[in-house]
């Protein structure tokens, strides 16, 4: 008869320490033993996009790391701290990853901070008004091919008052077509291919595109 297989063997093992770990009788020594974490040494708190509208949701994470910048402190909650409580709501949730789910109650500049095992880290997050329209400088662009063109957006709230402050971010459908860089102006640059996309711009949860076509010299 041939011996059984090694991985056959450790499995037997196991169990038979598990077994024997059910009955009665004095505690048995763990089979591997707990391994402390590395001291934390520093705590990035991020959440994407950085700006939220007032009656939105945005959930902010918070990672430890130690001094070799390796993950560390698992399942262990953050305590969050916010500087003006007034402008949202903050319902912590998650151990492995800590996380806070934010809700805009009111616009303004928000610090939010989050302690992990006395280490304290930091993000800003500016809370705006509800966005009700996004409107660009131009229904859509037409570009000839290897030229760019600039092209303005704005977002108002149900007033009509243009909301000014945070970072618009721009992308484009086809980057092989055109790339658009830069904040409230967008540059939409072509590289010399012809074609049609659109170019998004985005605050927040809220966004709004404009047609786009490379067309020859």
């Amino acid at each position: 008869m041939r011996p059984a297989p090694r991985s056959s063997a450790v499995a037997g093992a196991l169990a038979a320490a598990i077994a024997v770990s059910c009955q009665d009788g004095p505690p048995l020594v763990p089979l591997f033993p707990a391994i402390a974490s590395p001291p934390v040494k520093e705590v990035i708190v991020y959440g994407f996009p950085n700006v939220l509208e007032v009656g939105d949701t945005l959930t902010v994470y918070a990672s430890a790391f130690d001094s070799l910048g390796n993950a560390t402190a698992f399942n262990v909650a953050a305590a969050w701290s916010y500087s003006d409580s007034s402008l949202v709501t903050g319902v912590p949730r998650g151990l492995v990853t800590p996380a806070t789910l934010l809700t805009g109650r009111k616009a303004g500049l928000l610090t939010l901070s989050a302690r992990i095992n006395g280490v304290t880290g930091q993000d800003t997050i500016r809370v705006v008004p509800r966005i009700a329209q996004v409107s660009f400088s131009a229904s859509s662009v037409t570009i000839p091919a290897n030229d760019s063109v600039r092209v303005d957006v704005t977002f108002r709230d149900a007033a009509g008052a243009a909301i000014s402050g945070p970072v618009i971010l721009w992308s484009a459908a086809d980057y092989s077509v055109v790339t658009v860089c830069c904040h409230r102006s967008a540059w939409i640059v072509s590289h010399g291919r012809l074609g049609t996309t659109t170019v998004q711009a985005r605050m927040g949860h809220s966004s709004g595109s404009v047609g786009v076509t490379v067309v020859a010299r």
